[in-house]
């Protein structure tokens, strides 16, 4: 997992060089007129950390891109990253292209864009990563978010994205059976998300919130960077 402040990121690349990003991070909306004096501190997440970081492990290109949802805090720096390193291809839920601005943002990084569906996987670590949710076409928005589930390293992984309680009740319901290793926290690891029966299901599970540094590669253990 990326450092990207607020926002949301995490990256994989297995031994074979294939590289899987999750969220792009980015800043939550804000009214507030910015000053000149401000501007610096306006840098966009993905320039401060994001970028240098994945430059000086070496990426120059990023097979997919995958958007959870169209919260900026998670796609909000997506144009600065599309920029930065060649991207194969962007994968979004159905849902999310009901929005206007954020179409507006995919055609502007003049990539590949692709909408993706419960039980598609995409190959990582000799193993592979699925599509769990959303089952239907929704909004884009948190309950929409692409859910994504894996064996990555021996250990099993839940990536929810902006899930909220009652994604997360229905994500139960439909796989009661899920084994869980690490869990990303929806929603940042707020009230809003990680409620109680969730976590109860898979007790020895690990939990991961975004306020963590970590990188997750093939060549090397799961770590503080």
């Amino acid at each position: 997992m990326l450092d990207v402040g607020q926002g949301e990121s995490i990256f994989l690349r297995d031994v074979t060089g294939k590289t899987i990003l999750i969220d792009v991070g980015g800043k939550a909306e804000s009214d507030k007129k910015i000053e000149k004096w401000q501007e610096k501190a306006t840098t966009s997440n993905a320039q401060r950390t994001l970028i240098p970081y994945l430059k000086s492990r070496g990426v120059a290109k990023i097979d997919q891109l995958i958007l959870t949802n169209t919260d900026k805090e998670h796609v909000g720096d997506l144009l600065e990253v599309t920029k930065a390193f060649h991207v194969e291809e962007i994968l979004v839920s159905k849902g999310s292209l009901k929005q206007k601005e954020f179409v507006a943002e995919l055609q502007a990084t003049q990539t590949k864009v692709r909408s993706v569906t419960v039980g598609e996987n995409f190959p990582i670590f000799g193993s592979q990563l699925e599509v769990l949710s959303p089952r239907k076409i929704g909004d884009g928005y948190h309950e929409d978010s692409l859910v994504l589930y894996g064996k990555l390293l021996d250990k099993n992984f839940l990536f929810t994205g902006n899930l909220e309680e009652k994604g997360e009740k229905d994500l139960l319901k439909q796989y009661p059976d899920l084994e869980v290793d690490v869990l990303k926290a929806g929603q940042h690891g707020n009230k809003k998300s990680s409620s109680s029966p969730f976590l109860e299901k898979n007790s020895n599970q690990r939990l991961l919130s975004f306020q963590l540094e970590r990188i997750i590669e093939r060549n090397s253990p799961i770590r503080k960077s």
